[in-house]
């Protein structure tokens, strides 16, 4: 009955959906296997009406700039609901919609259940996918955009005559508001990094390569923006590619042994990382041609851009099975021209 009743208002006011669910547990004291068995209904209520309308910031708590921690509606009921272990009800519950987020593709929503539930390994690991995702969308494309959370707005009742509350009091969503993918992982990366607790529950793997793939998206970031010899010193900092071999066959040859061990959501960006790194060369080696050879210092650096090409060929040919055909169309082009 309270499910049918609840079923008309309970997207557009879940924490009042919530407060007839709790009802249920009134019949909770009643004798033998019956109160444990609406105890269970109340339960199994709190957790379809969580999952069904996705007001998880409101429902099962929030977390500010700072990281601190806002409880929701359903914590801030569980004397209500007759708990022997309320954490490890919170904790099912959260992390029963974190899954069912994730597998729907909704990042910023796991983000922030895992966040809650204290899974901050999974949160790396659902950011470091995203990160990949992006970073592997080409430039002058329409960048990848992820569904931001959905703000979390507390009661304010009009008819007791109290003003509107400003939209940063009733919004706390300031790690996890961002549609960007990017911002949204250096958002928690940050947060984790303040906090040696949290840095301690992620594994290593997951602590490098999140910070990886954020040097390879601002990276990219300086390439869109035509920042040549920025995004050129920034790719040469990865140690990905043997953009300073300068023709040592040796060192090509590591940097091509190395790529079998790079973790796949990194070696999946090996491809664009490379046209982006032959673009800055081509790029700055322009600028020089045009400033003039007799400059000595223009000169040399005119010849190391050419040699990264050449040395980005040979990288390209000994990893050639793993690349994308289209960086071999885009080497043979500037292989030309130079």
């Amino acid at each position: 009955m309270l499910g049918h009743y609840t079923a008309s208002f309970r997207a557009a006011r879940p924490e009042a959906a919530a407060d007839y669910i709790i009802l249920i547990c009134l019949n909770a004291d009643l004798p033998g296997e019956i109160g444990t068995q609406q105890r269970q209904l109340c339960y199994e209520g709190l957790r379809e009406l969580v999952l069904e309308t996705r007001e998880f910031a409101q429902l099962l708590g929030d977390i500010r700039a700072d990281g601190q921690r806002i409880k929701g509606a359903v914590e801030q009921r569980l004397p209500l609901i007759k708990l022997e272990n309320q954490a490890e009800f919170l904790h099912t519950v959260t992390v029963q919609a974190a899954a069912a987020a994730d597998s729907a593709g909704r990042t910023t929503d796991a983000v922030l259940l895992y966040h809650l539930a204290d899974e901050h390994d999974s949160v790396v690991t659902i950011l470091c996918q995203a990160l990949s995702d992006s970073i592997a969308v080409d430039i002058g494309q329409e960048p990848l955009k992820i569904e931001p959370l959905r703000p979390r707005e507390d009661a304010v009742t009009q008819q007791q005559g109290q003003a509107q509350q400003p939209q940063s009091q009733l919004s706390s969503l300031s790690l996890t508001a961002s549609d960007d993918p990017v911002q949204l992982a250096r958002n928690m990366v940050s947060l984790y990094n303040s906090n040696g607790l949290f840095m301690r529950s992620i594994t290593p793997h997951n602590r490098d390569l999140v910070a990886l793939l954020l040097q390879i998206a601002s990276a990219k970031s300086f390439v869109a923006s035509a920042q040549w010899a920025s995004a050129f010193d920034h790719i040469n900092a990865l140690s990905l590619l043997p953009v300073r071999a300068n023709g040592e066959i040796s060192i090509i040859r590591t940097f091509a042994s190395n790529f079998n061990q790079l973790d796949p959501l990194v070696a999946r960006n090996v491809g664009p990382l490379l046209l982006w790194t032959v673009e800055c060369c081509r790029r700055q080696r322009e600028e020089m041609v045009q400033g003039g050879w007799a400059d000595e210092m223009r000169r040399r650096i005119g010849e190391e851009m050419g040699q990264a090409v050449r040395d980005m060929m040979v990288f390209a040919g000994l990893v050639r099975y793993k690349l994308p055909p289209r960086v071999f169309e885009v080497l043979a082009r500037v292989g030309g021209e130079l």
